[in-house]
């Protein structure tokens, strides 16, 4: 009996060493790899096909189109993509294209991550904030802020001509 509570205890503190489903895909349009820790076999997902548990710290490898991975606490993960590395940290979604010219667009739409290119250039991303990988150049795509625009001194004297009802500046 001590050996099967023994066996019970020991395959219940494993599990917790390789905890799943705290990280979830939705919307790929393409194929991924999934390479869980420690690099066991990689599962290969196509477009439309089921997802199953991801264990945390995998590994996951975008081979063509759009995926969005999501992570809660206390879990991480890994994306590669055309020898670009982006680390997705607890309780953040990235929305990840791998566009058929080459280039690769990641959209962070909830807390941080990191970016690192091919070459070794790194770029952190923060909410709603995104960027375009094309070979090893990162386009940061703020969201776009018009110039302030300076019209001067105005004149907010006004006289009322009553015959006309026009209301109209006082001339000097």
């Amino acid at each position: 009996m001590k050996k099967i509570l023994f066996l019970l205890g020991l395959s219940f503190f494993a599990f917790q060493l390789t905890s799943f489903a705290s990280i979830t895909i939705t919307g790929n349009t393409g194929i991924i790899k999934i390479i869980p820790p420690g690099g066991g076999a990689p599962i290969i997902i196509n477009a439309g096909q089921p997802i199953p548990s991801i264990a945390d710290g995998s590994t996951i490898d975008i081979e063509t189109g759009d995926v969005t991975v999501a992570t809660t606490d206390p879990s991480t993960v890994d994306l590669t993509v055309k020898g670009n590395a982006i680390s997705v940290p607890t309780g953040s979604t990235d929305k990840v294209s791998l566009n058929t010219n080459g280039a690769v667009k990641v959209y962070d739409s909830v807390g941080t991550s990191s970016v690192k290119t091919s070459d070794g250039k790194t770029t952190s991303l923060k909410t709603g904030q995104t960027i375009i990988i094309a070979g090893n150049v990162i386009k940061n795509l703020e969201a776009y802020q018009p110039p302030p625009i300076n019209l001067g001194p105005i004149d907010t004297n006004v006289q009322i001509d009553n015959r006309r009802k026009d209301v109209s500046p006082t001339t000097p």
